[in-house]
Formats: C-alpha cells, sequence, structure tokens
C-alpha cells in the first residue's frame, strides 16, 4: 500500500508517520548536550598567604542544556506536499518534501516509534541529513535509548560514525546516557569506539564521566582505549574518580586502567577522589596500587587537597593507605596547616590522631595555630590547642597566633588565647 502511495508523492508517508507518533509516541523530550566542560577542571590553588583564601571548589563536569524535539512538520505543509501529484515538481518541492520528510524521521527516532521509521525509509529520505542543531536521526536514537530503531534506521545505511556540531558520534549519546543496548547496536554495526569528539573525548570518557559502568565494560571488550587521554590530559579513571563512580573506578581498574596516570595539572586519579571527597573511590584505588603520596605539578599531594577541602573521611583513608601526614607542599605547608587555614575542625583532629605534627611551620614560621588564628576559626584554634599546640610560638616576624588574632579582629578567638597561655 505504502509503495503504492508513493506514486503519488511522499505526502501519503508523513501523514501515516505523523499519526503514529501523535497516537502511540509519548516518550518526552531527553536533555541535550551543550558546551561542554570536559574533563575535571581545576580549582584555584591554596594560597602562598594565610591572608590570601582559596576559593570554593568548582564541582560541575559536562554541562548539558534543553532543547525540545524538532516538531513534525505542520498540518498546511503536509497538505501542499500531498497536492503534488505523479507528475513532473520543481527541484525545490523535491527539498521541500525531503525537508518534511526528515523532520518527521527526527521525532520517530527520538519518540521511539519503529513503525514510522520504516514507513518514512521507504519514501528514500536522506538518513545523514541533520537537524538545525547538527544532530541526524541515528544520534536521537542512540540519545533517547531506542536501539530497535537504530537497528531500523541502519536499513537506511547511515553514517553510524557520523559526528554533530560538538563532534559526538551517536555512540558517544549512547555511551553518555547509559544505553547499553544501544552501544551494543552501534559496536556491532561497525560504531569506532574510539572516535573522538571535538575535545578528545572518545565514549568511554563519557561514560565514565556520567556513571555507567555497564556501558564501560562493553566498550572496552569491543577496543576502546582505557587509558585514552583527551585534550586536556584525562583518562576515564580521572572522571570516574572525580564524580565519584565506585562501580566505574573499579571496571576501569579491572580493565587495566592505569591507577597513577597524570593528567596535563599532574593530578592522578586518587588527587580528584581526595579533592572531592569520595572515600570508597579512595580505597578502591589505593587497594589497586594507587600512589597516595603522589604530588601535582604544583606540589599538592593528596593529603594537602583533603585536608583543603574539609573532607575527614578522605584523610582517614589515605593514613589508613599510607600517606605522609606531615608531607609539605612547595611552601612547606603540610595538611595540617591547610585544614586550619580553611576552618575544618573535623579534618585537624584526623590529622592529628593520625600522627600530624600539631606545632610544624612553613617558610613564614606559621604553624597551623597561627593560620587558624589569622583567618578567625575559633573551633580550629580550639582543636589545636586541645591537641597540645604550642600558644606562645612565633613566627619569622616574631608574630604569635595571638598577634594574629587581633590584626583578624575575632574576639572570641583573641579570649581564647589569651586564656590559654598569653603572659
Amino acid at each position: 500500500m505504502l509503495n503504492k502511495n508513493r506514486k503519488q508523492g511522499i505526502a501519503p508517508l508523513l501523514l501515516f508517520a505523523t499519526t503514529m507518533l501523535a497516537a502511540d509516541c509519548n516518550t518526552k523530550p531527553r536533555s541535550k548536550k551543550g558546551q561542554k566542560e570536559i574533563g575535571p577542571q581545576p580549582a584555584t590553588k591554596p594560597a602562598s598567604k594565610p591572608a590570601s583564601k582559596p576559593g570554593s571548589e568548582a564541582t560541575t563536569g559536562i554541562v548539558v542544556k534543553t532543547r525540545k524535539i524538532v516538531p513534525v512538520a505542520t498540518q498546511q505543509p503536509i497538505k501542499t506536499a500531498a497536492t503534488v501529484g505523479g507528475g513532473t515538481v520543481t527541484a525545490a518541492t523535491n527539498n521541500c518534501q525531503q525537508q518534511l520528510l526528515c523532520r518527521t524521521l527526527y521525532e520517530a527516532a527520538a519518540k521511539g516509534c519503529v513503525v514510522c521509521i520504516e514507513a518514512l525509509l521507504a519514501g528514500n529520505p536522506d538518513v545523514n541529513l541533520k537537524d538545525d542543531d547538527g544532530y541526524a536521526p541515528l544520534h536521537w536514537a542512540a540519545s533517547c535509548g531506542h536501539a530497535t530503531c537504530i537497528e531500523a534506521l541502519l536499513a537506511g545505511n547511515p553514517d553510524v560514525n557520523l559526528k554533530d556540531d560538538d563532534g559526538y558520534a551517536p555512540l558517544h549519546w549512547a555511551a553518555r546516557n547509559g544505553h547499553l543496548s544501544c552501544v551494543k547496536a552501534l559496536v556491532d554495526k561497525g560504531a569506532n569506539v574510539n572516535q573522538e569528539d571535538d575535545n578528545g573525548n572518545i565514549p568511554l570518557h563519557l561514560a565514565a564521566s556520567c556513571g555507567h559502568a555497564t556501558c564501560i565494560e562493553a566498550l572496552v571488550d569491543k577496543g576502546a582505549n582505557v587509558n585514552q587521554e583527551d585534550s586536556d590530559g584525562y583518562a576515564p579513571l580521572h572522571w570516574a574518580a572525580r564524580n565519584g563512580h565506585l562501580s566505574c573506578v573499579k571496571a576501569l581498574v579491572d580493565k587495566g586502567a592505569n591507577v597513577n596516570q597524570e593528567d596535563s595539572d599532574g593530578y592522578a586519579p586518587l588527587h580528584w577522589a581526595a579533592r572531592n571527597g569520595h572515600a570508597t573511590c579512595i580505597e578502591a584505588l589505593v587497594d589497586k596500587g594507587a600512589t597516595v603520596n603522589q604530588e601535582d605539578n604544583d606540589g599538592y599531594a593528596l593529603l594537602h587537597w583533603a585536608a583543603r577541602n574539609g573532607h575527614a573521611t578522605c584523610i582517614e583513608a589515605l593514613i589508613e593507605g599510607g600517606a605522609d601526614v606531615n608531607l609539605r607542599d612547595d611552601k612547606r605547608r603540610s595538611a595540617l596547616h591547610w585544614a586550619a587555614f580553611c576552618g575544618h575542625a573535623t579534618c585537624i583532629e584526623a590529622l592529628i590522631e593520625g600522627g600530624a605534627n600539631v606545632d610544624l611551620k612553613d617558610n613564614d614560621g606559621y604553624a597551623p595555630l597561627h593560620l587558624a588564628a589569622a583567618e578567625g576559626h575559633l573551633s580550629c584554634i580550639e582543636a589545636l590547642v586541645d591537641k597540645g599546640a604550642t600558644v606562645n610560638q612565633e613566627d619569622n616576624n616574631g608574630e604569635t597566633p595571638l598577634d594574629l588574632a587581633k590584626q583578624f579582629g575575632c574576639q572570641e578567638c583573641i579570649k581564647f588565647l589569651q586564656a590559654n597561655g598569653r603572659k
């Protein structure tokens, strides 16, 4: 019947697909990726002086924006197309019909209507034609998780590695959104598992970043490079550790990921787990041989980042794994200095319990108590003094913690220090 109707133009195909989509396919539009912040973005490094407090941590990953599915061709254009007879038509009319056919195909792929796709393919649409946002039907099917639609579209011989405007192939979308059946369908039809997007990410990066361990296993089993670096030097394991996806960390390590691989800033996956507070990921990585005292390009070790960001459970996990609790950065500050400077009393307690030197001085002669006093962190001052910190010790300028507290103007800190040792 459909082939017979084709003698009168493609309008019957459009009308059939439109009716099916309106009646049977009510899947909501999925979210769409816009500009991507690919790879863990380095946060502001710890300041060199106690008067300059570090900024807040940035924890964003891939940034997405929402778009609506391209609507099916409106009723009036379909009626116009339906009036086209079996005779000669202009090139402009043919182009219009092709666009209408493809628009309907985009929505059929996004909404998962296999019968619509099969009907529309009978009209010989350009299956690689992209919509206004750069997506072909195969991108939509992969993004929305419709493996049967992928298989139906493949009958039209689409480019399975076709990139959208951000360099995403359909396999990137399937991996990013965790659609295992789509990943398998695409790979079985020749999708390139190591194809890079505009930021050097292969599908494995996206699966790791978004927490899809089963997709990771499927991709690696089909030849994905488990240690592939993107344009910023991030491997999939960096993403998994950064975002706290324990199952992905384990899957990647089991598949041969390098647990000590450094990105362009010298961060190993363990740095990201420590910075963002993922203690279970730390334990998993340490169990697989991750170096617990590894320093980044600026000399900061894992404990420095955990202390700076207030992650006491990560501190405990690192110390349990053998981290040097008194290891110093390039300013000769220990993790205890950073916990005191940033106001994390629970981290101070964890570090001292793990053997931290409470009176260790940095290049400026500051002990942790100086930094806590200079920043007005009363709870940290109390914790340090309770653990035996010397209240009257002087820095390189001859100033005590009380002197710095007076400069800051914290009256409660001043009173506490005066009551606990100032003569």
